[in-house]
């Protein structure tokens, strides 16, 4: 098999630009899911036979093709980067995001610096927030997909010595190739500043290959560092640790008047479902939640409906897109807003579809209204929702903040499905265990829920509660962390080992351990049938991208134990990336 198609492809349209951002998509950082919840398969040992013997071998030993697994996800583009692009845009500045940077090899990396840095070059940008932070686990790609991300490692037990140690530098690949990037780069042109933002970054930790670091929201702050570094201000920043940072932690940007445009250059690929943001923030504030913005205050940090307006017809007249996934944490806190989005996009001449984040609660609590809000939901056009019960235990439900017993919100979602058309509507829905009051009887309980014939939820994710443990006084450790992980002693957690995966074990209140947890979920799964969660984005809307393939799901097709259908997502998949891929180098600006 050949791989890596691009990795010698000579670059003849020079297009040098001064900020490039490098992204991935939803669905990547799922990799770590297959990680930490199936340690007995020791993907690593997977990863590191495919670099010794190649991709040819992955197609003939099962071990080593993970088709169905975590791995083989219908990827959706996220909207931080090209936030930031637009941004820096608005601001005079010329931007090329790259997407997908940990399914591309070094070498096709390199042939895209040979096409977009220059002598006018600012900077280099890598987010985070989805990125994966264990090297080995770019290559647990599927068998069939002709990528190979980690080719041309040399020192191959640096990789797998330590394979849960998290390494800390400007791309994802590790030290021996993110150090090769970084050279080539800087032989280009050696001025190029490199900088790290996303979810995961903090001022006070060291990266290696990294200059700069943004922390909380970009897009005020990063058209701000791009001006740093022109004007050779960059010193004046400040330095907590080893880099100069910018920080916004607060989202500066005024919402009201928030814009968004997709260029050319992003290659948007007509099919494709993309992010669109109506809103930031949660009015509620969960106390297993660390997610910046909750609490806000009702009505606030919404986006003005006519800007959402350009925004929808532009995508769909200049890229041929017509699904997002709506981004803000919690879509219906606010009727006023679902009722003016209503009025906006059933007044479009073309219809959208979307999923989004929904609490139940919210829906059950505005029934009555004229109309109800899940009508004005169906007509607006959703097709996949995710709801936030976790947890079927009512004491539970009570140490979260959720106010509504959860048996009469999986009843309402019933009522939903046989009465008022939600039929058509994939729903899914996550859980935690491990939160202060669940006992084994409510653990068994829930057992019994999730395997009754009428449980209404398509897709449940459940996961044990992972709970960082805040110790001390220090502003940057409390910052974005839940209240469960600020106060632990006072919710009557007890840690008994200090870190596993980058966080502690722990016994809650009633004595059941982290171990007991994890050892539910998987019998949980075992018990429904299935290890792994359905691709239920796919599921309900399916997938085409004409002009690129013409192998296509349709709505409601996708089943995931189907060989053949997941051997077709990963032709469509590939198709896509390396129509991208090969879009970046050969496009005009």
């Amino acid at each position: 098999m050949k791989v890596n198609l691009y990795k010698n492809f000579k670059v003849t349209n020079h297009t040098p630009v001064n900020f490039i951002i490098f992204t991935d998509p939803l669905g990547v950082y799922e990799y770590n899911s297959y990680v930490h919840t199936n340690m007995q398969i020791k993907p690593y040992d997977i990863s590191r036979k495919v670099l010794e013997l190649g991709k040819e071998a992955m197609l003939d030993e099962p071990l080593l093709a993970p088709t169905s697994g975590s791995v083989n996800k219908f990827w959706t583009r996220t909207l931080g980067a090209y936030k930031i692009a637009h941004e820096c845009r608005l601001h005079g500045y010329t931007v090329q995001v790259i997407d997908w940077v940990s399914f591309h090899d070094i070498e096709t990396l390199m042939r895209l610096m040979d096409k977009y840095v220059g002598d006018n070059t600012l900077a280099l940008g890598m987010s985070n927030t989805f990125s994966l932070k264990l090297p080995w686990m770019l290559n647990l790609v599927p068998a069939e997909m002709p990528i190979l991300p980690l080719e041309g490692v040399e020192d191959i037990d640096a990789l797998y010595d330590n394979p849960l140690e998290t390494y800390m530098g400007f791309l994802p690949h590790g030290q021996e190739l993110d150090d090769k990037f970084v050279r080539y780069v800087k032989n280009i042109n050696n001025n190029v500043k490199f900088v790290k933002g996303g979810t995961w970054t903090r001022e006070d930790n060291v990266y290696r290959n990294v200059d700069i670091v943004n922390i909380g929201w970009g897009d005020v702050t990063m058209p701000e560092i791009l001006k740093n570094i022109e004007e050779g201000t960059v010193d004046s920043m400040p330095i907590h640790t080893k880099h100069h940072y910018a920080m916004d932690l607060t989202s500066k940007i005024d919402m009201h008047q928030s814009t968004m445009s997709f260029l050319k250059s992003d290659a948007l690929i007509p099919g494709e479902q993309m992010p669109l943001e109506t809103a930031r923030g949660c009015i509620f504030k969960c106390k297993f939640c660390s997610f910046a913005l909750v609490g806000k205050e009702k009505g606030s940090y919404l986006k003005d409906v006519e800007n959402v307006r350009r925004e929808l017809e532009e995508n769909y007249y200049e890229h041929g897109i017509t699904d997002y996934w709506i981004v803000e944490d919690t879509f219906n806190d606010d009727h006023d807003k679902i009722v003016a989005l209503h009025k906006l996009i059933t007044s479009l001449p073309f219809d959208i579809t979307f999923s989004c984040y929904l609490r139940t609660d919210m829906l059950y609590h505005n029934r009555n209204q004229d109309p109800p809000q899940h009508q004005l939901l169906l007509e607006m056009g959703l097709r996949h929702v995710e709801f936030g019960l976790e947890t079927t235990n009512p004491e539970s439900a009570k140490d979260i903040g959720k106010g509504m017993n959860p048996i009469l919100q999986l009843e309402y979602i019933k009522e939903l499905k046989r009465d008022h058309g939600w039929q058509d509507v994939l729903v899914g829905s996550g859980f935690l265990v491990g939160l202060p009051s669940d006992t084994k009887e409510s653990l068994n309980e829930m057992g019994k829920i999730f395997t009754q014939a009428d449980f209404p939820i398509d897709s449940p994710m459940v996961r044990t509660m992972k709970l960082n443990r805040v110790d001390g006084t220090d502003d940057i450790d409390k910052r974005n962390n839940s209240e469960f992980s600020l106060n632990w002693e006072k919710y009557g957690y007890e840690v008994y080992q200090d870190k596993f995966l980058h966080y502690p074990k722990y016994k809650n209140k009633h004595g059941i351990d982290f171990d007991t947890f994890e050892r539910f979920i998987r019998n949980l799964h075992q018990r429904r049938g299935r290890l792994l969660m359905p691709e239920i984005e796919l599921t309900a809307k399916g997938a085409k991208f004409p002009g690129i393939t013409d192998e296509f799901f349709a709505p409601g097709e996708f089943k995931e134990t189907n060989r053949e259908h997941l051997h077709k997502l990963v032709r469509m998949q590939s198709a896509r990336i390396l129509h991208y891929q090969k879009t970046l180098l050969t496009q005009d600006l």
